[in-house]
């Protein structure tokens, strides 16, 4: 059963990401969330009260914590979870 995603004005929320292999940090959940939203790194740094370079760094963490060199892989990671989690 595919649970759904919820990003609420004080901050992101999902089931979705409770169960994954590193501790998340409400921030990097917040990127995760809008990165599956297809928000642009400035809208989504916007919305966060963060600098666009500071959430490219996340996504950089992220990316390397779980082993995937793109944005693309992150979000079928992200998605293969939410799926299967």
């Amino acid at each position: 059963m595919k649970r759904s995603a919820r990003i609420g004005a004080g901050g992101a929320s999902s089931s979705l990401l409770d169960n994954y292999p590193i501790p998340l940090s409400e921030r990097q959940r917040s990127i995760l969330l809008y990165l599956a939203t297809g928000l642009s790194d400035r809208s989504a740094a916007n919305r966060m009260a963060i600098s666009e370079r500071t959430l490219q760094r996340e996504l950089k963490e992220l990316m390397s914590a779980w082993g995937v060199s793109s944005r693309l892989q992150l979000g079928v990671h992200i998605a293969l979870r939410g799926l299967h989690s």
